[in-house]
Formats: C-alpha cells, structure tokens, sequence
C-alpha cells in the first residue's frame, strides 16, 4: 500500500513465520510484529484509504493504521453459517464475500453440483465499524481467489454476466485444467456451476496447452 507517492513510501501487512502478522513500513525498513490478541490467521486482506483491513478465521476485522496503531470490530450481524470468507475492492467500496452453508458437513460434499452453499456479500462501512449486507452485486463480476480477488463490471469483460461470482475449485475434486475447476454463482439463479455447464464461458476460460501444465 502506497503512502507517500512523492516520496516512494509504503507499507505491507504480512505473516512472519512461525510468529504473527506483522507490518514491513519502507520508513523503517523493517518488519514490526503486530500485538493482536488472540492472533488467527487472516482470511482476507485488502487496502482501503490508507489503511488495511483484515478478516481473520473468527469473522474479527482488524484495521491497521500507517501509524501501526490497530483496533478490532466483529459486526453487529454474526453469521454462523459461514464456511470461507474473502475481502476485496469493488469500485469506491471494500466487499466481505462469505461462502455459506446451512451446516458445515454441506461444505465438504465432494459433488459441486450437489453442493447447498451460497454466498453473502456485505460493504464496509467505515463510520459504524460494522459490515452491512447487501442483496447482490448489481452490475459487477466478482472473482475470488485465495491470493488475489477483484472485481469488474460486467461491461468491461465482454461475455460475462452481470451480478454473479466466479471462483476456482476449494475442493480439489476436479483436475486443474478442466473446466469443472471453475466454478461459478449467480444470485439470480441461488446456485453454483462450473463453466463446463455454461457454452458461452467455456470460450472464455479455454483450457491452457498440455506443455504450459507440465511446466507450471
């Protein structure tokens, strides 16, 4: 995250190993371990006017000032039905993604087609410290993934269909060069499919040459 543009100054939030999260500032040149009580490991990170944000195991927010001072918040509405949660940037606003079952053995049905999970997207809302739900994501395409997760509007990929989810495969029961390992939500329709069951995203997501596979 940049903090100075002028200057080239910025910070990163990271894990040091076998210890807790920490923040590396150019200023220090450095990385400062941050005092969270009851440290868990983050689900989701994301930056957002000057600072970041994250999202641990427990649904607990953390928020990191570029002074390393940090608080915490859990929101008003907790969700016991969620299984994967994931922070991103969506136009001016950062979205809470949560991936829901009604009960935990659901999650771990090895057939995505007989899979109950849906998903729950909130705004943060900075004033309040809290999360507030919202219906759906109107216009936009929301692509998660563990290391990287962003979103669009549907109009700037051509192909895509507004308001709906792509993410890959958590449950590594297909091969990784297979359609089936791309998988994908749309709140109009409440499920999830792979882009195997859907013709016009086969074409966009065509499946890489057997070399770049053996070679990756």
């Amino acid at each position: 995250m940049s903090l100075d543009a002028e200057n080239n100054e910025f910070m990163v939030l990271g894990r040091l190993p076998f210890k807790g999260p920490a923040v590396y500032r150019s200023i220090d040149g450095s990385w400062t371990e941050l005092q969270i009580t009851q440290p868990v490991s983050f689900e989701g990170i994301v930056s957002y006017k000057s600072k970041f944000y994250a999202i641990d195991l427990t649904g607990r927010t953390i928020v990191v000032e570029p002074t390393l001072q940090l608080h915490t918040f859990q929101r008003s509405r907790p969700s016991y039905k969620t299984r994967k949660r994931w922070l991103l940037n969506s136009g001016d606003k950062v979205l809470l993604v949560e991936m829901c079952t009604e009960r935990r053995a659901d999650f771990f049905i090895p057939n995505i087609r007989e899979k109950k999970i849906w998903f729950e997207v909130s705004e943060l809302d900075v004033e309040r410290n809290d999360w507030n739900q919202v219906e759906d994501v109107d216009d936009r395409v929301l692509f998660l993934e563990q290391y990287c997760s962003f979103s669009c509007l549907a109009t700037e990929i051509q192909g895509f269909r507004a308001n709906s989810i792509i993410f890959s495969d958590l449950w590594g029961g297909t091969n990784l060069n297979e359609h089936e390992s791309i998988l994908v939500y749309e709140f109009n329709e409440q499920g999830v499919r792979s882009v195997e069951d859907i013709p016009e995203y086969v074409e966009l997501f065509p499946s890489p040459p057997g070399w770049v596979i053996s070679n990756a």
